[in-house]
């Protein structure tokens, strides 16, 4: 932030009283009425000389207080066109995970979720075991995770695109063993289930 150098202050001028303007004055008053009219004058002169200084220092006042506003820094055409360049890069990388979450969507609702139907796989299980690896978790919640998919199965899944729901591929036997964490006591073990399953961001 850069700050602007300032005028120097001019030096105040003195008002001279009204004993010392009526002094200096070339014509004297005569009269009462005459000395009043110029004490009346004298002061009107004098409110509006204050009156110019009061603006003036507002103005400088003003002026003091934008050179200490923050002031937006000029990009050149350089800066511009690089963050053009990183914008179109941001989105194309955007894009692309989308379309990979859709593929991965599509991948877990095409599959049967049964040992060796992965296509990468040389023999499906013969006795139509399920792939799922099942874990209970401290809470005593039951959740699984197909490894052929890597589709993440919860109590609470709704059916899905085969019509099965969680239960369905609970009671199926597994070619894998089910693993168990360490249990707990929870002064609200219906919500500690509740929370102890992962949810997708």
């Amino acid at each position: 932030m850069s700050i602007k150098p300032l005028k120097p202050l001019e030096a105040p001028v003195e008002t001279p009283t009204i004993a010392e303007t009526i002094a200096q004055t070339s014509v004297q008053p005569t009269s009462t009425d005459q000395l009043l009219a110029l004490i009346a004058t004298m002061q009107q002169q004098l409110v509006l000389s204050q009156q110019q200084a009061a603006e003036s220092n507002a103005k400088l006042a003003e002026a003091i207080l934008a050179t200490t506003k923050p002031r937006e820094t000029l990009k050149t055409a350089k800066e511009i066109a690089q963050e053009a360049n990183q914008k179109m890069f941001d989105d194309q990388a955007k894009e692309l995970r989308r379309r990979q979450k859709l593929n991965i969507e599509a991948d877990q609702n095409n599959c049967e979720h049964i040992a060796g139907c992965n296509p990468l796989s040389e023999e499906r299980d013969v006795r139509g075991r399920s792939s799922i690896l099942w874990h209970k978790t401290d809470a005593q919640v039951v959740v699984g995770i197909c490894t052929n998919c890597q589709r993440f199965f919860r109590p609470d899944d709704p059916a899905d695109a085969r019509g099965n729901n969680y239960e369905f591929y609970r009671r199926k036997p597994s070619i894998n063993r089910m693993s168990q964490s360490g249990t707990r006591q929870f002064l609200d073990p219906l919500q500690a289930m509740k929370d102890g399953t992962l949810r997708d961001s």
